[in-house]
């Protein structure tokens, strides 16, 4: 980071930043060695032929609290150097967050997630927002009206996958 921040101050320039962490462009191929060696602490998701891939598992804690120690060191590090400066006008957090190969992580804690109700405050707000959906999911959700809405029961394998 400092060395792009002299490179950027060198030409009078400014910094967006792109927080990678656990995720870029649907595969985890920016976390540390040490986290790649450990797929026990720091699982992957599964895809439905029982296969695990090279994508951190959203579910998992250790996975969530890596990242956000990692985050923190980060941004206290570019308020050390750069809160008199700023050189960064912006940090876009991750990149492409996703999986591919499957429509879900399919780990254990990932199926007892599926299994369970929807948050509240997701569904209330897909409800109060109905008409203002992206188009493709507005169709599902019209589509589904009938059998109790997009998420039907308020679980999520209402929603297929």
């Amino acid at each position: 980071m400092d060395g792009l921040l002299a490179g950027a101050r060198q030409h009078n320039l400014r910094v967006v930043f792109l927080w990678f962490g656990s995720w870029k462009n649907g595969i985890s191929s920016f976390v540390p060695a040490w986290v790649k060696a450990n797929p026990e602490r720091f699982p992957r998701v599964r895809i439905k032929s029982g296969r695990s891939v090279e994508v951190l598992s959203t579910l998992s804690s250790a996975n969530l609290d890596a990242d956000t120690r990692a985050y923190v060191a980060f941004m206290r590090h570019l308020r050390a150097v750069d809160s008199d400066r700023h050189t960064v006008v912006m940090i876009q957090m991750q990149n492409e967050v996703g999986l591919l190969g499957d429509s879900r992580d399919r780990c254990a804690g990932a199926d007892a997630a599926f299994a369970g109700a929807v948050p509240p405050g997701l569904t209330d707000y897909l409800a109060r927002n109905k008409d203002r959906l992206f188009p493709a999911l507005a169709q599902i959700w019209r589509r589904r009206a009938a059998a109790g809405g997009l998420l039907a029961g308020g679980l999520w394998s209402g929603c297929g996958g």
